[in-house]
């Protein structure tokens, strides 16, 4: 009887060598997380939904409140920036305006430019600083701010749905998730001018 090499022995209780799968097998298990793991993972599904569905609200917005600006024959950066005026407890000036809209002064200058032309902001000299040019509204400007609240800052219907302890509870998720840097916006409401009138 032909001995074996120790090679052969060797390869004897060497087991088959496994073939690479390529098949990109979708039945497979997946891995077992822990319970933390899987938590976490559903929080971030959770954190990606809410975020996903807030950002198509804000688009669909923007469009619907640029069409009501255009009927009253401004933009939607100029109703942006009459509404930071007009919610201020004193008058703007131009660099805060531009930090206000995270946009440059030679922008500012010319939105102020037009405002003006349409007789809706008016120029002013800071009394403490004649240097500083301060930005106020004029009572046509005043007149067309409660027309916008009514037609462009009203919320939409779905909230005025929710029960109040809801809007409770909302307002505080809101506030906690999107703080609002001091001064960055003044005050949230917007006054509504019943009957008023741009004269």
């Amino acid at each position: 009887m032909p001995q074996r090499t120790v090679s052969q022995e060797v390869a004897k209780h060497k087991p088959p060598a496994r073939r690479a799968d390529w098949s990109f097998r979708t039945d497979r298990q997946p891995a077992r997380r822990s319970g933390s793991a899987a938590a976490r993972a559903n929080a971030e599904e959770l954190v990606n939904e809410i975020w996903s569905h807030l950002v198509r609200a804000i688009v669909v917005r923007k469009t619907e409140l640029a069409s009501k600006a255009a009927d009253f024959e401004v933009t939607l950066q100029q109703v942006q920036l009459l509404k930071l005026i007009a919610q201020a407890e004193q008058p703007r000036t131009m660099s805060t305006l531009a930090r206000l809209l995270a946009c440059d002064a030679s922008n500012i200058t010319g939105l102020v430019d037009r405002l003006e032309a349409r007789g809706l902001v008016l120029r002013g000299s800071n009394p403490k600083d004649r240097r500083i040019t301060i930005i106020t509204l004029t009572a046509a400007g005043d007149a067309l701010m409660g027309q916008l609240a009514q037609g462009c800052f009203a919320p939409p219907a779905g909230l005025r749905r929710l029960k109040r302890s809801e809007l409770g509870a909302l307002r505080k998720l809101v506030l906690r998730a999107f703080p609002l840097e001091s001064g960055s916006a003044g005050r949230s409401g917007i006054r509504v001018r019943k009957n008023a009138r741009v004269g």
